[in-house]
């Protein structure tokens, strides 16, 4: 069986997506590309929505430290 759904213009659009860090400096993962592409055709009554803890496995660094601007990148 399926569900009929009503039949009403989006308001708001939503997207999400998770465990999308880990990237080199200078570069994204296939799955940012994707995301940014589809990003680039949405309304501007669309919301991102990064999910997951993107500052692990050990936490955010100091600001002194040599790998922060990787931690910021990713």
């Amino acid at each position: 069986s399926s569900i009929a759904l009503p039949n009403k213009e989006i308001e708001h659009t939503f997207y999400l997506i998770g465990d999308a860090g880990n990237s080199k400096i200078g570069a994204s993962t296939i799955a940012l590309q994707l995301f940014k592409k589809q990003l680039s055709k949405a309304s501007k009554n669309s919301t991102a929505i990064f999910l997951g803890d993107n500052v692990y496995p050990k936490g955010f660094v100091a600001e002194q430290h040599k790998n922060r601007a990787f931690a910021e990148h990713q």
